[in-house]
């Protein structure tokens, strides 16, 4: 645990983080939770990513507030270029007590 900041930082200087969002990835939320029912769909990598987005815009039909998590700098910019803002995108948390 005590080498995680330091990893963070690390994966950050080689552009595998993004630097304006690393928060999120100790469960700081970059945005706030919007009113009514919100469902939380984690996608690991550009390729779930991209097997997510026909549910996720199918869900967004019903009205229903969408909070996506993935883990790459590359699947944020397909949540970016696919979805915009009619999602909530965040980082997901590291897998750490504190996060």
């Amino acid at each position: 645990y005590p080498l995680v900041g330091p990893y963070v930082a690390w994966r950050t200087s080689r552009g595998k983080e993004d630097r304006n969002r690393r928060r999120e990835r100790y469960g700081v939320a970059g945005r706030p939770r919007p009113e009514g029912p919100v469902i939380w769909i984690h996608a690991a990598s550009v390729g779930e990513t991209l097997a997510v987005v026909p549910l996720v815009e199918s869900i967004l039909d019903y009205g229903v507030n969408i909070v996506l998590t993935t883990g790459t700098v590359t699947s944020a910019q397909v949540v970016a270029e696919r979805l915009g803002d009619r999602i909530i995108h965040q980082y997901v948390p590291l897998d750490v007590k504190p996060a």
